[in-house]
């Protein structure tokens, strides 16, 4: 089963990185992309593994595709060799821990991607994680329609019905993830890729299990804090089935503000 913790820190680090308000800024649209069932490809990745620039460069191959939400979440254990990971969390090594339970994997390694939270792909094998990718979008899975709306300063979040083949009644998590759009370089002092200078893709800033979710339609209402770390640019609504580790729905938010 799918573990999580629902930490405070998290809830807020969320509300000041993703809200994007400031005293004269208000929302003006929120919406999910025009994008049906992309596909959600998460890359754990380290600063401080030799064998993860190749991962990296093919992560940052994926980001500007409308049918694939790609992110980066750099794991910690790492850091005692050598390099300090700049944007290690240990939250996404939790992440990752969960995954070799739901995958069978039974162990944690660098780089892994796991698509669609079913699928378990080295990193760096660029065909299979392209062929895993065109596989998904292929099979269409029925996935939970996921819609946003701004009302005020507060973000409504829309979930639909679970469609029939996914099930009426499921044990499912409502996972918010704010992340840099974009790449982002980083020049690596020591350690295994010491002298490199390596460009990592949307890295995810916090984790945040927004609610549960049980196959019933339902939303969530945010009241959005002021923004203090504005360098925070994307997010995705992911809803994951606790059991099996799968997503069963996703979308990538577009905000746009006005003054």
């Amino acid at each position: 089963m799918m573990t999580h913790a629902s930490l405070p820190y998290f809830f807020a680090a969320f509300l000041l990185a993703f809200s994007a308000l400031i005293s004269e800024n208000h929302i003006s649209d929120v919406r999910a992309e025009d994008v049906s069932s992309p596909v959600v490809v998460e890359l754990f990745t380290s600063q401080g593994c030799s064998s993860c620039p190749p991962a990296d460069k093919i992560l940052g191959e994926l980001i500007d595709r409308d049918n694939v939400i790609a992110l980066s979440l750099p794991v910690d254990y790492w850091d005692n060799l050598g390099w300090r990971d700049t944007f290690a969390s240990p939250h996404h090594t939790q992440r990752q821990r969960d995954y070799a339970v739901t995958l069978g994997t039974r162990q944690v390694y660098t780089p892994q991607m796991v698509i669609n939270g079913h699928i378990n792909v080295v990193g760096s094998r660029r065909n299979k994680v392209m062929q895993s990718i065109a596989d998904e979008l292929q099979h269409d899975h029925e996935k939970v329609d996921i819609s946003l709306a701004a009302a005020g300063d507060d973000l409504v979040i829309s979930l639909s019905d679970a469609p029939s083949s996914i099930g009426s009644t499921i044990d499912a998590t409502v996972w918010i993830v704010p992340f840099h759009q974009g790449m982002h370089s980083v020049s690596i002092e020591r350690g295994e890729n010491r002298g490199k200078t390596i460009a990592y893709s949307n890295v995810v800033d916090g984790l945040m299990r927004l609610g549960e979710y049980n196959g019933a339609g339902t939303d969530f209402t945010h009241s959005l804090a002021p923004l203090q770390n504005k360098s925070v640019d994307g997010c995705a609504v992911i809803v994951q089935d606790d059991v099996t580790g799968e997503i069963i729905g996703a979308q990538r938010i577009d905000v746009a503000f006005s003054s």
